[in-house]
Formats: structure tokens, C-alpha cells, sequence
């Protein structure tokens, strides 16, 4: 493992079994073993072992595949690292559901307000949803000490980063590129907030074509990009 790795290890793990620098049955193309014996790895392949060892839960932006699942992970994990911190996880997807409901949620909100609620309810303890960031479409969750984050700031400084690690919130707000390349030749671009809705009611200025719908369905090939 190279040095950053052993270090976003370290934090996932500080507190199981009394080691912070291993794991029991790690699995690596059929072979078992712990994180010490598994050689060098890409940061993209050591990231997929993390997922693997549900260390690392990836969400994706239009929401959970299961309801409960988010909150399954951030309890387990807890558990893992021997918080003593016990999440009401039945009481934040009450909220959800009545929220949805009432502000009448569109693909995507589901995920932003589950990680905001669950963000709230560990503020008073030494513990924090953390996310990696790596420009996709999907948010990667992570829970360690919140003393972690002075590390994870230092791995972010690096020239060639990958290991983008900052808690929930913390982070400047995902933004989302719409492009459009309307038949008429025209590019339009629009750059919104995550948790803003689709342009609506947009035309192409030069040929006065619909490229968005009162809807904010897309009329014409769209590119979308998270930035």
C-alpha cells in the first residue's frame, strides 16, 4: 500500500480489533488475506477493496438502491470504530418521507437530504460522514473520527489527487453542466447547483428550437457532467 492509502486506511479502521492497520478476510482476486499482504494497488483498485470491505459505500446521486441503505452503512461503520453513538436511523427516514412528500422531491434530493440529516445527527459527536470526490455521478461515503480531517486535508494537497477527502457540507457544492448541442449547430451550457432542478423552458437562441421543457425534460441529445 503506498503511504496515502495506509493513511485513509488507518481512519476507516482506527478502533476494529484494536488494529487500525489491518482487516481479517480481505479478498483480492480469491485470495484471503489481510490489507498488509495484498501488495501494491492502484488507487482506483485499493478504492474498489474499500467498497468490497463495505468500508466505502457508494450512493448513487438519484438515491439509495434499497431504502435504508445509507443508514445501515453509517451505523455499521459506527459500530466498526467503537463510537458509542447511536443513530435514531428510523427517525431520519420518517423525516424523509414526510419531507419528500411535502416538497415534492425530485430524483436526486433524496440522497442530499439523507446525508444532510445523518451529518446533523452525529454534529455532536467525534464522528463525521465524510465524502471522496471523484466527479462522478455518485457520492462515496465514508465515517471516521473527525479528527481525520486534518489528514485527508493534507492528502488533498496532492498534485496528482485522488484521495479528495472532506466531510459532509464542508465541501463547495457539487454543481451540475448541462449541454446541449442543438441540430442547428448551437452549444448551450448551463452550470447549476446538485440540488437545484434541470433548466426549464430554455430555447436555443439561434434557431429557437426547444432544448428544455416546462418540465425540465431535455428536448435535444443532452450532455450532463458533475463538476
Amino acid at each position: 500500500m503506498t503511504k496515502d492509502q495506509c493513511c485513509v486506511l488507518k481512519h476507516l479502521m482506527a478502533g476494529e480489533t484494536g488494529n487500525a492497520g489491518k482487516s481479517n478476510n480481505f479478498e483480492k482476486a480469491g485470495e484471503t488475506g489481510d490489507f498488509e499482504k495484498i501488495g501494491e494497488l492502484g488507487d482506483g483498485e485499493f478504492l474498489d477493496a474499500l467498497i468490497a470491505k463495505e468500508l466505502v459505500r457508494v450512493l448513487d446521486w438519484a438515491g439509495e438502491d434499497s431504502t435504508g441503505d445509507v443508514g445501515k452503512f453509517i451505523r455499521s461503520r459506527l459500530d466498526a470504530l467503537q463510537s458509542g453513538v447511536a443513530l435514531e436511523c428510523d427517525k431520519i427516514y420518517a423525516r424523509l418521507e414526510k419531507e419528500a412528500e411535502k416538497e415534492d422531491f425530485e430524483r436526486g434530493d433524496a440522497s442530499l437530504f439523507l446525508m444532510n440529516e445523518f451529518q446533523k445527527a452525529l454534529k455532536k459527536s467525534d464522528f463525521r460522514l465524510f465524502t471522496l470526490d471523484l466527479h462522478s455521478d455518485a457520492y462515496y461515503l465514508l465515517v471516521a473520527h473527525k479528527d481525520a480531517e486534518k489528514d485527508f486535508k493534507k492528502l488533498g494537497k496532492r498534485e496528482e489527487l485522488f484521495w479528495d477527502i472532506a466531510p459532509w457540507g464542508k465541501r463547495r457544492k457539487r454543481q451540475i453542466l448541462y449541454v446541449i448541442n442543438c441540430e442547428c449547430g448551437e452549444m448551450s451550457a448551463w452550470q447549476l447547483d446538485a440540488n437545484e432542478p434541470s433548466p426549464r423552458d430554455e430555447v436555443c437562441e439561434v434557431c429557437g428550437r426547444v432544448l428544455f421543457d416546462a418540465e425540465g425534460n431535455a428536448m435535444q441529445p443532452l450532455e450532463k457532467e458533475f463538476i
